[in-house]
């Protein structure tokens, strides 16, 4: 294993340990006092399989009560989304955990609420708390904007139209302008007569 590895799991107490050898697995379980992200664990069980010669290692962490915290948020999303729910991308984005009792408030900054309970995401939350933390929180999402989709129709169509008056002014001040013969201080292309006869003289 490389020293990022080694560092990585520098205090990490092996509990368990169980082979399958017609599937050449070897799968540890862990006690850290911190936690390390699910990539890096996986980094390491990588490592692990080919200095064994093995065809997959597994790294099972587990981390005392104390060691959750708002901190824990964004490793815990990443497990829900590489492993069951990668719809939930974007809906987690600038998320914010506060921990003060049960249950556990995550502010959704970008709406999305529904959807997430829809999906369970709250329930898978709880589980994969409870798996690696022995904790028993509940999860309860609050969105901290809620999305007008008129609001931003409006928005969408004064963007276009300011886009169009801008590109019509443009295409104004680049006419090219074709001066009347006779050196009158007039262009052709910008007289228009009134009454009488047409103008002559227009190139």
């Amino acid at each position: 294993m490389d020293e990022a590895g080694r560092l990585a799991l520098a205090d990490a107490a092996v509990v368990g340990m169980s082979t399958y050898h017609d599937r050449r697995e070897l799968h540890i379980a862990l006690q850290l006092p911190a936690l390390v992200e699910t990539a890096e664990l996986e980094r390491c069980a990588d490592q692990i399989a080919a200095q064994m010669g093995l065809e997959k290692a597994v790294l099972t962490p587990h981390y005392a009560s104390a060691a959750f915290s708002a901190d824990c948020l964004p490793s815990l999303i990443a497990n829900i989304r590489r492993h069951t729910h990668a719809e939930v991308n974007g809906f987690f984005k600038d998320a914010k955990a506060t921990v003060n009792g049960n249950p556990l408030h995550i502010d959704l900054q970008y709406a999305g609420r529904e959807l997430l309970l829809a999906k369970g995401t709250d329930k898978l939350l709880a589980r994969e708390i409870h798996k690696l933390f022995d904790l028993e929180l509940a999860v309860e999402f609050v969105e901290a904007k809620t999305y007008d989709i008129e609001a931003a129709v409006r928005s969408a169509v004064a963007e276009k139209q300011e886009a169009e008056k801008q590109k019509k002014e443009e295409a104004e001040k680049q006419v090219e302008h074709r001066p009347m013969q006779g050196g009158l201080p007039l262009y052709g292309d910008t007289v228009h007569g009134f009454f009488g006869k047409p103008i002559q003289g227009i190139a």
